[in-house]
């Protein structure tokens, strides 16, 4: 049985006369086998056969979790956590909002162990060093461990590569991942937008990263007078391959509207045709919101569910 609260029943509060975060939870009633309390924190463990490590709160916290010299990562994510352990006693650290707690805990064999820490203190506001480029900001601080934090832009995607190019680290900013110190390349994308920085991670700092994406650059799509003239050829041209080989060409350097899109696809006859010049052209639509007038030009619902299914995998893997 594990024991967990409802989230109602638990108080976060920032006391910022205090410096520090209060978590406050009512008492546990339920049967637990063991407690386990601290001025920091209360562990509740019950038998259930299988060793677990249970976060529940705050949610939205950074949680680590280390070997109990607190030099090497075992696990690195966001509260709730609840994890398969092997039995030891681990170095555990949490972030939350610009608040911080660390502790050694105790992980028993065949319990589930829960985890409710009582508060957080005030990270030192202390900036040891910056370093701004046209491309990114770096802000570093002291830290227990080598730490690399991007923040900016919220709700882009970032890869993170050694020199080498491995990938250590994927995931939605903002983001941090605990890194040996080096030289690491860092890729963010914002919808169609990209940019690659080369970022140095100093030993024991928590390296702090803003990238600079700039604004995105208008699309316009093909004027009146030339998408005219694209009609014209496609109606001249009788052969299908030829008639896909002047799309593709004309895509290559400008956009479409969606509805310019659908008086594309009515110059081509057979179904197969339209759909290879629909997935061709959807990259290059200025408003995918539109899009799915575009559906009008097929006939078989087979034909739609296929281009369907790929418009929804070409958003997902370019954050559309």
């Amino acid at each position: 049985m594990l024991i967990l609260l409802l989230a109602q029943s638990v108080r976060v509060e920032i006391d910022e006369d205090k410096g520090r975060v209060e978590i406050t939870f009512p008492e546990i009633k339920e049967t637990y086998d063991e407690v386990q309390e601290t001025e920091s924190y209360v562990i509740y463990r019950t038998k259930n056969g299988e060793t677990r490590f249970v976060v529940p709160y705050p949610t939205g916290a950074f949680l680590g979790i280390y070997a109990e010299d607190g030099k090497r990562l075992i696990y690195s994510g966001k509260v709730p956590v609840m994890r398969r352990m092997k039995p030891g006693v681990y170095f555990v650290s949490m972030s939350y909002k610009g608040y911080s707690w660390s502790d050694k805990v105790e992980v028993k064999a065949g319990m589930s162990n829960v985890l409710y820490v009582k508060y957080l203190s005030k990270e030192e506001e202390k900036v040891e060093e910056k370093e701004e480029t046209e491309d990114y900001v770096m802000i570093r601080r002291p830290h227990k461990r080598t730490y690399l934090k991007v923040k900016e832009p919220t709700g882009c995607k970032v890869s993170i590569k050694t020199e080498r190019g491995k990938t250590v680290h994927r995931a939605t900013l903002p983001t941090g991942v605990h890194l040996k110190p080096g030289f690491y390349a860092v890729e963010v994308r914002c919808g169609r937008r990209k940019k690659t920085v080369k970022v140095e991670v100093k030993e024991d700092m928590e390296n702090i990263l803003a990238v600079k994406m700039g604004e995105e650059p208008r699309k316009e799509p093909m004027p009146p007078r030339a998408f005219a003239s694209l009609l014209r050829m496609l109606e001249e041209e009788p052969f299908p391959d030829e008639k896909y080989s002047i799309v593709r060409e004309a895509a290559s350097k400008n956009y479409f509207t969606s509805q310019q899109v659908l008086q594309i696809l009515k110059e081509f006859v057979f179904e197969d045709d339209r759909l290879k010049v629909a997935k061709l052209l959807y990259p290059r639509v200025v408003d995918p919101e539109n899009f799915f007038i575009v559906y009008e030009a097929f006939t078989f619902p087979s034909s739609k569910r296929e281009l369907r299914k790929w418009v929804e995998k070409y958003d997902r893997e370019h954050d559309r």
